[in-house]
């Protein structure tokens, strides 16, 4: 396998393609884990964060980085950061095709987060009823559970959503 990975600030040359990439194996993932659920009476997971617009404002805006995985040119992986508060990197979206996981990919794209950001904090919120493996992942990478609430899921169900956070090797102990 050949990979190389990037990382885009400022601007995303080929946002169509990761744009995509991120419709059709996010989509598909909710969609598959809302059958999974038994979950399909409740609405749709579509919403308005899926556009060029949206995504070119976290980048120019809201100090955004794209850390992408790919092989043989084809997008693989990719983890979308931007800046929330001062000094604390939000972790937005991390999505590996499906063909892909379990191969280290993720972990490595969130290797080269923590890297680039030595002197923040990061912070990622998931739902451990959607995405049952993300919380054990992120604590294996360092990441404490600061925050649990209630909220109103991607299908309108009541579900608990956590907030992780990294220290940055630069804080203070």
């Amino acid at each position: 396998m050949n990979l190389t990975y990037e990382i885009h600030d400022k601007s995303i040359g080929s946002i169509e393609e990761i744009l995509s990439f991120s419709k059709q194996n996010f989509t598909n993932y909710l969609d598959q884990r809302k059958q999974q659920l038994a979950l399909d009476n409740l609405k749709s997971t579509t919403t308005n964060t899926d556009s060029k617009e949206y995504w070119q404002s976290l980048i120019q805006d809201h100090n955004g980085h794209l850390f992408i995985a790919r092989n043989d040119k084809q997008v693989i992986a990719l983890v979308f950061t931007f800046q929330k508060v001062l000094n604390k990197q939000h972790i937005w979206l991390a999505i590996t095709h499906p063909d892909y996981h379990r191969l280290g990919i993720m972990k490595a794209l969130f290797q080269k987060v923590q890297d680039h950001f030595t002197n923040q904090n990061l912070t990622v919120n998931t739902i451990p009823e959607i995405f049952p493996n993300m919380p054990k992942f992120l604590q294996s990478l360092g990441f404490d559970i600061v925050n649990r609430k209630t909220v109103e899921g991607p299908f309108g169900a009541l579900v608990e959503k956590i907030m992780l956070e990294k220290q940055s090797s630069t804080s203070p102990v």
